[in-house]
């Protein structure tokens, strides 16, 4: 595997990864020579997560919403729920009473949920 400016280079033996397939999955695949190999190369993007973890991504692959960490799902849908609630004319700060938040953190979910589409918290 090489890793390099945004670009993944994995190489696989096409024999190892024959006789693999057939051991844990117990699928017969016809024999193949031992000096093949194949590269897989793909484009990422790198990305930090909570906590500082780095998440590394393909570039180009659609995104869905509710592929979000966990954390980021839980947000948005505090956001989009507070936004409703503010909408049928709850206080920003009654929200931030109730649900024990600051205001900053409540506006600042709601105003997101606004804005799907570009939605990184």
């Amino acid at each position: 595997m090489i890793i390099g400016h945004e670009t993944l280079d994995i190489t696989l033996s096409v024999s190892t990864l024959r006789n693999t397939i057939e051991k844990v999955l117990g699928v017969w695949l016809p024999p193949v020579p031992e000096d093949r190999f194949v590269t897989i190369k793909v484009q990422f993007e790198i990305n930090r997560a909570r906590g500082g973890a780095i998440h590394i991504q393909p570039e180009g692959v659609s995104k869905n919403i509710l592929d979000l960490p966990p954390e980021r799902l839980k947000r948005l849908i505090q956001g989009i729920v507070w936004r409703d609630e503010h909408f049928r004319g709850k206080t920003i700060r009654a929200i931030s009473e109730s649900s024990k938040y600051s205001e900053a953190q409540v506006r600042k979910l709601i105003t997101a949920s606004l804005d799907i589409k570009s939605y990184s918290l």
